[in-house]
């Protein structure tokens, strides 16, 4: 697809020239945490935990220590820890004993396996990448041993003289000799991506990746903690339910693929919010990666918190290689991973259930039919499990096919329930639904294919120790914060493993797309044109009135593809006397759409019909690649635009315009208590209705007049209300149902 940067015709330094500041905001208020004593007690608690654990104890000493100051079980001696001149850092670990890290690095196993988030890794010449962020509970690193036969022959062909002449190359002789008699050997290096910036836009994540480093490090070992620290939160070994359901589905892969009968598992993932879906089911893919198990499909139904995409979208990846590190390191929708990906709009099946339902229906429909005799599939799912969530969750089941089912929550007596007549509520609506599902698919079956039912127990909650109960809030981030997060991530991403967050979106200059008028002769050989433009959730019908455009400006779009030989049912909306805009009649019902990527529309030039976008460059390479044989639509979902987007930080205003030159942002100070005692400085940004637009003085003009029927005016009021009124749902609307 050709995309083309807008230059000013203005101006001959088009190499420094920046978008309009007042196009990339949002109409709506929004709360925003500032450098505050709320957030200085955030980055003091972080402080806590990160100062305190950079202590090495004395080997001597360590007898000393209590066990509950200890974070990692490995104390590093002249025996089990050297440092190479290539910079590569060995550990050498017994079985069992663990090891944190705090920050970004690679790591090898020369020797012996190495348990990490579920997946056992046995000696390679491979590097794997670990993103540890306090935003989420640190990854253990665990000396084990191998369980299944390919990591047992790894581990059993390397021979103490082979391991000590591997060693030498990077460290003296006797430090070789004094690794190789360890357990198992790793070695870690540095790897800085440019994710470790997060916090320079994220202002309300301050370090992440923790506060500082050792020079030339871009991580830190955590051996202890200083007595009334609070203590970190740690994924630990999948206890006795999550290893034993773990091994249970790889056992019958590998049983299934050896003995060649029937097709590869369909597992799905189901329970409560908050029950650990996510975890354990990056544990179980991580688990099934490293247990001789090639490829797996990853269906992921989670809108809400979705592993490899932003909220709002559902996506099938194909992974290779296991993952060691939060959503926010790998949701990039990367081509060499995700196989399809829809634009589902919200953030949780609740606000549109029958189109969850097929959107869900056509990711499976995809996986099934290139697929589906290949390699097993694992499908997480959203934690509407009450109410209508039963049945869209039901109706999940019948699409995938699901014959192991993973049920995360309370534990329930199957056996009580199978012989019960009794259909009240004692047993909760996803447990008897779950059995009905289970005696439902047995009919017919073999005994060796029948499906299963394997519940665990609920994750463990972070294990604190002698802390406050401030303390404990502020090391922990909510999902809003992490989708944040994740959505600045997606934009700032530049490259596989690479991000650039030394520029904030306001500074960049933003790619010019033409969308297509009604006299459009040659819109169709035309690569580069927006075919329509679409709105979810449009109950008042702004699309079909000039306020279109007010609804779409400084959002997110998602920028989705549908095949040409779909007909489009379009109108014409007219935004001037001479310019119409063309919209969906109606939002796709059954979506016959890919999602190529997403996009924060930054700006419109009415005159021109163009569309000033910013967009990560490796979407726009998949636009590039696609929108040739396919339509192109903007959608815009439920997926917020976060504030840190439009504001970089400034207490004066923002892309070096004053507060009183931002026609959408602005600053309101109030005071609230906290706890009674201490006070919190708040800041809203808001709507500023008195002043007036600056930057490209072409556009604003535009904007401005055919807005607001003015020349100096600005876009407020009334776009403001539509906005609000079209896009909020009130806490006691009804749940539409499954349509079916």
């Amino acid at each position: 697809m050709k995309i083309s940067i807008p230059v000013n015709s203005t101006s001959t330094e088009t190499t420094t020239r920046r978008p309009c500041p007042t196009n990339l905001s949002r109409l709506t208020r929004q709360s925003v945490p500032l450098a505050t004593s709320t957030l200085k007690s955030r980055e003091r608690s972080c402080k806590a935990i990160y100062l305190g654990q950079c202590v090495v104890p004395d080997a001597d000493a360590n007898s000393d220590l209590e066990a509950d100051l200890k974070i990692s079980s490995f104390t590093p001696t002249v025996a089990n820890h050297c440092r190479s001149k290539s910079g590569l850092e060995f550990f050498g670990l017994a079985r069992s004993e663990t090891l944190v890290l705090l920050g970004q690095y690679e790591f090898r196993v020369y020797h012996g396996c190495i348990s990490l988030l579920g997946g056992v890794l046995a000696p390679t010449s491979t590097f794997h990448r670990v993103y540890a962020q306090l935003t989420e509970s640190l990854p253990v690193l665990t000396g084990t041993s191998a369980h299944f036969p390919a990591a047992v022959a790894a581990v059993k062909g390397v021979s103490t003289e082979s391991l000590i002449e591997l060693l030498k190359a990077e460290v003296p002789v006797r430090t070789a000799e004094n690794l190789a008699r360890n357990d198992c050997v790793i070695a870690v290096r540095s790897v800085r991506s440019g994710l470790e910036n997060l916090e320079k836009v994220c202002l309300n994540m301050p370090c992440s990746f923790g506060i500082s480093h050792a020079e030339g490090s871009s991580y830190t070992p955590l051996y202890t903690r200083a007595e009334g620290q609070s203590f970190p939160a740690l994924t630990r070994e999948p206890g006795r339910t999550w290893g034993s359901a773990m091994h249970s589905v790889i056992s019958t892969v590998i049983d299934r693929a050896t003995k060649h009968y029937g097709t590869p598992p369909r597992i799905v993932v189901c329970g409560p919010k908050n029950a650990g879906k996510s975890t354990f089911t990056r544990c179980l893919l991580n688990a099934m990666l490293t247990a001789s198990i090639d490829d797996v499909a990853y269906l992921d139904l989670d809108p809400g918190q979705p592993e490899f995409g932003l909220a709002g979208v559902l996506t099938l990846a194909r992974m290779r290689a296991p993952v060691f590190g939060s959503a926010m390191s790998h949701a990039t929708l990367d081509a060499a991973t995700v196989v399809a990906a829809t634009h589902f709009g919200y953030l949780t099946p609740r606000d549109a259930p029958t189109q969850y339902v097929e959107q869900a229906r056509a990711l499976c429909s995809q996986q099934w039919s290139n697929d589906r005799e290949t390699f097993p599939v694992v499908v997480n799912t959203p934690g509407w499990t009450k109410g209508e969530g039963v049945r869209v969750l039901r109706e999940v089941f019948l699409i995938t096919q699901a014959d192991i089912v993973i049920y995360i929550g309370p534990h329930f007596d199957e056996a009580e329930m199978q012989t019960s007549q009794n259909d009240s509520d004692a047993y909760g609506e996803l447990p008897r639904m779950l059995m009905s599902y289970i005696r439902m698919t047995s009919i017919g079956r073999s005994k060796r294919d029948l499906p299963r039912l394997i519940q665990i127990t609920p994750m463990d909650t972070p294990d604190w120790t002698k802390s406050s109960k401030e303390q404990q809030q502020m090391a922990k981030y909510s999902a809003a914060d992490l989708r944040v997060a994740q959505t600045m991530a997606y934009f700032h991403h530049t490259a596989p493993g690479r991000w650039d967050f030394e520029t904030h979106l306001t500074h960049m200059r933003p790619y010019a797309v033409r969308w297509a008028a009604a006299d459009d002769t040659d819109a169709e050989e035309e690569i580069g044109i927006v075919d329509a433009v679409d709105i979810l959730d449009d109950d008042d019908g702004v699309r079909h009135t000039p306020d279109v455009i007010t609804a779409i400006n400084g959002t997110i779009l998602a920028f989705v593809l549908v095949p040409k030989d779909t007909t489009l049912d379009i109108s014409h909306t007219a935004l001037t006397s001479t310019t119409t805009i063309p919209v969906l009649r109606t939002s796709f019902s059954t979506p016959p759409t890919k999602l190529a990527g997403l996009c924060i529309l930054a700006g419109i030039d009415i005159p021109a019909r163009t569309f000033h976008i910013l967009l990560p460059p490796p979407a726009r390479e998949a636009i590039m690649a696609a929108g040739e044989k396919h339509h192109v639509v903007l959608i815009r979902g439920r997926l917020p635009l976060p504030v840190y987007a439009a504001w970089d930080g400034s207490q004066t205003g923002t892309a070096g315009a004053a507060w009183r030159d931002v026609p959408y942002l602005g600053m309101d100070e109030t005071e609230e208590a906290q706890g009674g005692s201490e006070r919190a400085v708040t800041t809203m940004m808001t709507m500023n209705r008195s002043t007036t637009t600056t930057g490209n003085p072409t556009t604003a003009a535009t904007l401005s007049g055919a807005l607001t029927g003015g020349a100096g005016g600005v876009i407020g009021g009334q776009e403001l209300r539509v906005r609000r009124n079209m896009m909020r749902r009130g806490r006691g609307r009804r749940v539409a149902p499954l349509q079916r």
